[in-house]
């Protein structure tokens, strides 16, 4: 009797792929990269075998039924499927870290993984990671958000490289946060959506972040960033964290509070008035410089009303 102890797959160009039935748990080598012009469903344990591998249809779904893991050293892997979904039912790394994952896809449906470099999502429709993503610990995980679509982190992470908000949307609801420890840039065009509190190192860039009623805390990071897109939110909270400077420049709408627990707030717009009225007002032992973009400012600012609420220092600087 001949007993296989894993399926190997070298390169292949087919219409449909299925390798093994619902359930099965031996162990599926990817020892090339694999192209079809139909499905492809990986029905058991996947590990990337000898090198970086890609996955590839033409606008065809893909589906990886359980783990997915690199072969004892870190490997890359890339799904690239057009307007097809990409689903992965198991824990990516968890055994063997990935050294990356790029997906472009309509949809991804993912849970937790483990990377020692970036997760690039390029979707474009609505997308989500329910678990946790986490540094692979012989590198540092980071996340790209690319596409028109929205992915949702629906888990309180842990990696901590960088978070780049390139297009769409970039959502944490729930249970969902990013991590502390990450730097998010936000690009023009593309929004983050804070539909639950959430802290992070530092804001940048020139996007959209909307708060709903939520609380956004960065800076923690001590970092000295700029964001000159517009917060929004009914209700919602800015805490500016940190020893560094973060620099607004934008036309903020947010209606809360604004709390400087450390370092300083500095904005800078020729007329503050209109996010300086809607905001319910500042507070903290942080200090607080507006400033005017050009030579002068262009409307009147009541100085009395910000020297009233926070005991720290505040400059007005035409």
């Amino acid at each position: 009797m001949l007993l296989l102890s894993h399926v190997q797959l070298a390169g292949t160009a087919l219409g449909n792929l299925i390798i093994g039935k619902s359930g099965n748990t031996r162990q599926i080598d990817l020892s090339s990269n694999i192209t079809t012009t139909g499905t492809q469903t990986y029905n058991g344990p996947v590990r990337l075998v000898g090198g970086d591998r890609t996955v590839q249809t033409t606008n065809s779904n893909v589906v990886f039924a359980s783990t997915v893991n690199s072969d004892g050293t870190q490997r890359a892997l890339t799904v690239t499927n057009g307007n097809g979904d990409t689903t992965f039912s198991g824990v990516i790394g968890g055994s063997a870290p990935v050294k990356s994952l790029t997906i472009t896809s309509d949809q991804l449906t993912a849970g937790a993984m483990t990377l020692n470099g970036a997760l690039t999502a390029t979707v474009a429709n609505a997308s989500s990671i329910t678990g946790v993503i986490a540094d692979g610990g012989g590198g540092t995980a980071s996340l790209v958000k690319a596409g028109n679509g929205t992915l949702t982190l629906s888990a309180s992470n842990t990696y901590t490289g960088t978070t780049q908000v390139s297009a769409g949307t970039l959502t944490v609801s729930g249970s969902g946060r990013l991590s502390d420890s990450t730097a998010v840039t936000v690009d023009s065009g593309a929004t983050y959506n804070v539909a639950v509190s959430d802290t992070v190192a530092s804001i940048a860039g020139a996007g959209s972040i909307t708060l709903g009623s939520n609380t956004l805390t960065s800076g923690g990071s001590n970092a000295s960033t700029t964001f000159s897109g517009v917060i929004a939110g009914s209700s919602g909270n800015i805490v500016k964290a940190g020893n560094g400077t973060l620099t607004l420049t934008g036309a903020n709408t947010y209606t809360g509070s604004t709390t400087i627990a450390a370092g300083l707030l500095k904005i800078i717009r020729d007329n503050p008035t209109s996010y300086l009225a809607a905001t319910s007002g500042f507070t903290g032992p942080g200090n607080l410089t507006i400033e005017s973009a050009g030579g002068n400012f262009t409307a009147d600012i009541e100085k009395r009303r910000f020297e009233n609420e926070t005991g720290a220092i505040i400059e007005f600087k035409d």
